[in-house]
């Protein structure tokens, strides 16, 4: 029926990735404002919001904590063209960490608060460390395999930097994967060189 057609479409637009985390099958739609006390806009298209089982889980009915817009609407807020996600890789007792976290004075006052409490309530820096580290041990493992034959680390960067304005153009500056992208992006010859070893020490 038309609901349906309706559906698929959201679904299409999304590009299979959930609105809320950029992780999970988009197999739910989200009412942002709930139908049950928002009946008006219960076929308001700009109200469906495709999403995870997971997220949609998670966010429920709630739309405000402590009188705060709790989650993003992805039509109709309006997030800064710059990245305000990090990732953070880091090495430690001889092995690597990956974080996420929001630069938060990159955010506008306006919508910093629904962001953080999105991004705190999802429970996104944890999900994204998870997602990131499985991403992480195939890229080094690539990066690896190029190094083993002979490829020199600078057309490795090269190819790192073009991955990550890749990412940047379709996915946006503020995707987990891009953030990743643009942490490795950013490494130099010798900090590349030192991670290359340490992923080769752990085959």
């Amino acid at each position: 029926d038309m609901k349906d057609r309706i559906y698929e479409g959201l679904e299409t637009e999304s590009r299979a990735k959930c609105c809320y985390c950029g992780i999970g099958e988009p197999d739910n739609i989200d009412h942002y404002f709930p139908k049950a006390k928002f009946s008006e806009f219960s076929l308001y298209v700009p109200n469906f919001i495709p999403v995870c089982s997971r997220c949609n889980r998670i966010k429920s009915d709630v739309i405000f904590v402590n009188d705060k817009r709790a989650y993003i609407h992805t039509i109709f807020d309006i997030l800064p063209m710059h990245p305000f996600l990090i990732a953070n890789l880091n090495e430690d007792d001889g092995g690597m960490v990956l974080s996420y976290e929001l630069d938060e004075k990159l955010l506008d006052e306006s919508i910093r608060d629904t962001v953080k409490l999105h991004f705190d309530r999802l429970k996104l820096s944890n999900r994204y460390t998870i997602q990131g580290l499985k991403e992480l041990n195939r890229i080094f493992t690539q990066i690896l395999l190029l190094s083993n034959r002979g490829e020199k680390t600078e057309i490795i960067i090269d190819h790192i930097r073009q991955r990550y304005e890749v990412l940047a153009v379709n996915d946006g500056l503020n995707c987990w994967e891009t953030a990743l992208w643009r942490e490795i992006s950013s490494l130099t010859e010798p900090e590349l060189n030192r991670i290359i070893n340490i992923f080769d020490t752990k085959q």
